[in-house]
């Protein structure tokens, strides 16, 4: 009974929450052409509840570019507080400047800027920023909630990796001073002043929905919005549950035992996190890159993926250790599976491996199979570096690799590649729980195939790594889920060998 009243609940906030897109949707359309007179919009960058966000340039007025955030009613009836907090010259690095608002819109200058990264050196970064953007506010009477679920509501310039809160439209800011004037008492709860169980709660959503990846808590953010203290104070317990034993164990109880709206707690806080980031992470290991070497004709890499590579030809070469990361068992692995797909499927348009390591497995795909883009996702920036320096070197179109963790990666792949890596999500770099949300992000963003290795409950390096104390565990690490929700989230099934008695490699198709 529990399980369908939860169902139930489930579906009138998707029911909410459409209902609440389809009106901005409407009310969008009404004010578009006042704005496009005014604009010549270049690029849409996003649509919410809040509104319609674009890059653009100012009509007549010269090259410069500019984001535009055409606001939705929710959105324009809390414009106030940001209108205040850019009044009283707040001053932080990490409010943009120039911050313009007009009748149904706010503009400001275009800058470059890149997601956060979730792993958590660099996520812990972002959040010492996050910790002086409190302290500037707090001092001028205002704090910072809405950091986001679904995405973040900030990002990093491109060089000096400086925070940037990104937008200004809804209600992501609060007052503190309970005795401000305001226009009118027609507001939603919490929305308007600041209230410690509200920004504890908001605050550690974001860590678990963000940081950690754990979407099925993303319907917290709105639940919290209406919630008065005593369901607040319980929403907390469970969020701290959720992070007890995690990397940011020490982080929530700051969050929890300490006033948010104190300008000490956030510099404890800061304390905190440099302990968290100086931490030797069960989440970060060192590459594993022997040597790399450019010569005229041809490139050898040798360490965790060995090789040699041409711009026309890559072959697999023994490594010191020929075990679970044999590279040319896995070359082969991988060639068979792409016959296989050929079996299924016309010739792919794109590639995506996941945790790719040397690269090994994108440039099969780019060099053998000549498929047309192909991408390379790893948390750790020294594979990432050396891989974009050998497509570079090679002249290799469409074939580029970028720091990401598996929780961000999005858009979809006709071929998504994953070796030795679900282990590490269940519990090491991700901390899921479950087998059933990674096949189903897998899924997401697969179009056609997905050529996916699997070390068994059995194998000693996912026996380590599936089984960390104190992580989330919503059911087992099994051979047995594996196949249940590949089943679940794919049509087709298909082995394509074996490493040893542990380690099974397959090809599941859409």
């Amino acid at each position: 009974m529990k399980k369908i009243i939860k169902l139930v609940s489930q579906l009138k906030q998707i029911l909410k929450s459409k209902i609440a897109l389809l009106k901005t949707s409407t009310y969008i359309k009404l004010i578009e052409k006042p704005i496009k007179s005014k604009y010549i919009l270049i690029d849409k960058l996003g649509e919410g509840k809040d509104g319609v966000t674009y890059i653009g340039r100012i009509k007549n007025q010269g090259d410069s570019k500019y984001i535009i955030k055409i606001m939705s009613r929710h959105a324009k009836k809390y414009s106030f507080i940001v209108e205040d907090i850019y009044r009283n010259n707040v001053q932080s690095d990490n409010l943009v400047s120039d911050l313009k608002f007009f009748n149904n819109h706010y503009q400001y200058p275009f800058l470059e800027l890149i997601d956060v990264n979730t792993n958590p050196k660099d996520f812990v970064h972002a959040m010492k920023q996050i910790c002086d953007l409190q302290i500037s506010l707090i001092k001028n009477g205002f704090f910072f909630w809405d950091l986001g679920i679904q995405h973040a509501n900030y990002m990093l310039t491109k060089n000096e990796k400086q925070l940037k809160v990104i937008d200004y439209g809804g209600s992501g800011f609060l007052f503190i001073d309970k005795s401000t004037k305001i226009p009118n008492d027609k507001y939603k709860r919490n929305l308007i002043f600041a209230r410690e169980s509200f920004i504890k709660a908001a605050i550690l959503s974001h860590i678990i929905c963000y940081a950690l990846g754990k979407k099925q808590f993303a319907n917290i953010a709105s639940k919290i919005q209406f919630s008065n203290d005593e369901e607040l104070e319980d929403i907390i317990v469970h969020l701290s549950q959720q992070l007890t034993g995690t990397v940011y164990d020490e982080f929530m109880k700051v969050i929890v035992e300490n006033s948010l709206l104190e300008e000490k707690t956030w510099e404890y806080v800061k304390n905190v996190l440099n302990k968290i980031r100086n931490k030797d992470f069960l989440t970060q290991e060192s590459a594993d890159i022997s040597d790399v070497i450019f010569n005229p004709n041809e490139i050898i890499v040798t360490g965790y993926q060995n090789y040699v590579i041409t711009n026309k030809t890559i072959n697999p070469t023994e490594g010191s250790d020929t075990k679970l990361w044999d590279s040319k068992t896995k070359f082969q692995f991988i060639c068979d599976a792409l016959e296989k797909h050929k079996d299924s499927f016309s010739q792919p348009e794109t590639l995506a491996d996941i945790g790719a390591n040397l690269g090994m497995h994108v440039f099969i795909g780019k060099i053998k199979y000549n498929i047309n883009k192909c991408y390379g996702f790893d948390y750790n920036e020294e594979y990432v570096d050396i891989c974009n320096k050998i497509s570079v070197n090679l002249n290799l179109s469409n074939c580029s690799f970028s720091t990401n963790s598996f929780n961000r990666v999005d858009g979809d792949y006709d071929i998504v590649i994953a070796m030795g890596l679900i282990h590490h999500l269940f519990h090491r770099t991700e901390d899921y729980g479950s087998l059933e949300p990674i096949l189903a992000h897998f899924s997401k963003i697969t179009k056609k195939s997905l050529i996916i290795e699997f070390p068994t409950e059995y194998d000693k390096k996912a026996k380590k790594w599936t089984m960390i104390p104190g992580r989330t565990k919503e059911d087992d690490y099994t051979l047995d889920n594996f196949m249940k929700y590949s089943q679940r989230h794919f049509s087709e099934i298909i082995e394509i060998g074996r490493i040893g008695k542990t380690r099974i490699t397959y090809i599941l198709n859409k």
